[in-house]
């Protein structure tokens, strides 16, 4: 099973949430593929810019010992425009939309947040 982490699943973790760390643990110990949308770790990267956050910056660094980085080119970023279009116009809004098409761009058969 695969596995993508938003930015709130991020920040829970790094906030030492004991539901998220839990279920990330028996994600690793289940040998699933985790992954970071590269938008999703700008995000977090660049929010440790902006703060002094140095023991959330190393945290992160070992969380990312366990994941991997799903990079889009621009190809995807279009389809992923495409996707989300499609999906607004079917009535789908907000996060889920946008889970809907992390999915189908990285294939991914559940979210992580849905773990939680």
């Amino acid at each position: 099973m695969v596995f993508a982490l938003d930015t709130n699943i991020i920040i829970r973790y790094l906030r030492n949430d004991t539901a998220v760390v839990k279920n990330f643990r028996n994600a690793v110990v289940a040998n699933h593929d985790i992954i970071i949308p590269q938008a999703v770790s700008y995000e977090i990267c660049r929010g440790f810019r902006l703060v002094t956050a140095t023991r959330k910056k190393a945290n992160y660094d070992i969380l990312l010992q366990d994941c991997k980085i799903a990079e889009m080119d621009v190809p995807s970023w279009e389809r992923a425009e495409a996707i989300y279009e499609n999906l607004y116009r079917k009535g789908a809004h907000g996060r889920k939309c946008d889970w809907n098409i992390i999915g189908t761009l990285t294939r991914t058969s559940q979210i992580f947040s849905n773990m939680v």
